[in-house]
């Protein structure tokens, strides 16, 4: 059976635009999937050509039986298709060809009678553990948290206590930097105390903090204990300054709720994917055109809207939600140039953002222009 290539005109009818596609090999066997910024142009260097050549360039002419592909209009879409197309094409090596890599996180595994906070890569999903993140890079997620545990008495020792008032201890104990749990010089409960507050500190990412130490400050103050202002101040400086170390997008993953907007591909349309404990939907495309010439209130209406109508999706693995994080990471950390999109996180406690902080993203976006493509599958024509 000889294969032919696609004809010119049939060339011709495809978008020359962003998309991922997969070339279909005769005979069967793996797909072809590739990502590319101009489909057509990629496709006719692939495809178009019968010649004998001696490049190098690979050339796949008479061995495409047919073809898919999705348009895409943001880096963020193109590689999280990309993730969901290789999933299903290999679904034992899709890691390794679009080079996952789980993000660096703090955990707090509450199951310990004495818990302790430390960076990890690897996401488990359970009501005993409290995981916090992305960040970066290890590096920083290590600095960030150490800077945390300077203001709490939280041990930092990786051991299984087993408490005894002759533990020989640690420096941090020594320092008066740990309640020194190993010793028994405090019981659970009151380990636990001091725990939490850890976790306030991150659930807020130290806000709650400095609002207490802003208010114990002003008090002293007004009562003229000026000395104790001083410390007070001191220790919000400190504060302050732990708090720098941790991303605006650090948050605990069980209330990570966000909504991405994109491009659309019309124009007056934008690309929504809503974000639910770290947990990606798949884009969907909202036409505001309408409503744009309301004003924000009715562009943030449309949006609250179709948010409010969106099914939960089906619960996902904590491997699969790594995968998620990750892709949200390599976004949130790129440079600004790759970030074409709005990521508006929602408030500590709410599911999604606030209509106002959607309509403003929204009407920054609604000027872009993208040429519309829709989904196809081109089959080839062969012979026998």
């Amino acid at each position: 059976m000889e294969v032919n290539s696609l004809s010119p005109d049939q060339l011709a009818q495809l978008p020359d635009s962003a998309a991922i596609c997969a070339l279909h090999l005769v005979g069967g066997g793996e797909p072809f999937i590739l990502k590319t910024k101009r489909l057509r142009s990629r496709l006719e260097r692939l495809l178009g050509s019968a010649q004998p050549s001696q490049s190098k360039r690979l050339s796949l002419y008479g061995k495409v039986e047919s073809i898919a592909y999705t348009p895409v209009y943001s880096d963020f879409e193109a590689r999280y298709t990309l993730y969901q197309t290789l999933r299903q094409a290999f679904p034992t090596t899709y890691r390794q060809k679009i080079r996952l890599r789980p993000a660096p996180l703090v955990r707090i595994a509450w199951s310990n009678e004495f818990p302790r906070a430390v960076v990890t890569r690897r996401l488990s999903w359970s009501v005993s553990t409290s995981f916090y993140g992305p960040f970066p890079s290890r590096k920083e997620a290590e600095a960030a948290l150490h800077a945390a545990l300077d203001l709490h008495l939280v041990r930092r020792c990786s051991e299984n206590l087993v408490p005894d008032p002759a533990h020989p201890g640690c420096v941090y104990g020594e320092m008066n930097m740990c309640l020194t749990p190993c010793k028994q010089r405090v019981s659970a409960s009151e380990y636990a105390r001091e725990a939490h507050r850890l976790e306030s500190f991150l659930n807020t990412l130290g806000e709650g903090h400095l609002s207490e130490l802003a208010v114990a400050r002003e008090r002293a103050n007004a009562a003229l204990h000026f000395e104790e202002a001083g410390e007070i101040h001191a220790k919000w400086l400190k504060t302050k300054a732990a708090t720098q170390l941790f991303p605006d997008c650090v948050r605990r993953l069980d209330h990570w709720n966000a909504v991405l907007l994109e491009p659309g591909s019309v124009p007056g349309s934008l690309r929504l994917f809503k974000i639910a404990a770290a947990q990606i939907s798949p884009p969907l495309e909202v036409v505001l055109n309408e409503q744009h010439t309301g004003g924000l209130k009715q562009i943030g209406e449309a949006l609250r809207s179709v948010l409010d109508s969106l099914p939960e999706g089906a619960q996902i693995s904590a491997k699969e939600r790594a995968e998620h994080l990750n892709l949200l990471q390599k976004w949130l950390f790129s440079t600004q140039k790759a970030r074409t999109g709005k990521l508006i996180l929602a408030d500590l406690g709410s599911a999604t953002p606030s209509t106002r902080r959607l309509a403003h993203a929204a009407e920054r976006l609604l000027t872009r222009t993208v040429p519309p493509a829709p989904r196809a599958v081109v089959q080839i024509p062969h012979t026998e």
